[in-house]
C-alpha cells in the first residue's frame, strides 16, 4: 500500500487537469455548433465567441480544481488569456 500513494499523488493533478481541459473544449465545441449550425452565426464569430467562453471555462475549472494560485487572480488571468488570444489568432488561421 505505500508503494501506491506516490503514484496516485503523481496522478491524480494530471487527471484534475485532463478533466478540466475536456470540460473547457466541450464547452467550446458544443457553442461552436450551436452558434454556426443552429444559429446561423458566421464561421469567424462563432469561433471567437465559443473559444473565447471555452478559455475562460478552462481558466476557471483551472483556478478552483488544478492550480493553486501564486499570485494575484488578476495576474494569472491576464496571462492565461494572452496564451489563449495567440490560440485563438492561431486556429482563425485555419478557418
Amino acid at each position: 500500500m505505500k508503494h501506491i500513494t506516490p503514484y496516485i499523488r503523481f496522478l491524480v493533478p494530471k487527471l484534475r487537469f485532463a478533466a478540466s481541459s475536456s470540460v473547457g473544449t466541450l464547452v467550446d465545441y458544443v457553442l461552436f455548433l450551436a452558434l454556426y449550425h443552429y444559429l446561423g452565426a458566421a464561421v469567424i464569430l462563432s469561433h471567437g465567441i465559443s473559444y473565447s467562453i471555452g478559455a475562460l471555462t478552462n481558466f476557471l475549472l483551472h483556478k478552483t480544481f488544478v492550480f493553486s494560485l501564486h499570485r494575484k487572480v488578476i495576474h494569472a488571468f491576464a496571462l492565461s488569456i494572452s496564451f489563449s488570444l495567440v490560440g485563438l489568432f492561431l486556429s482563425s488561421l485555419m478557418l
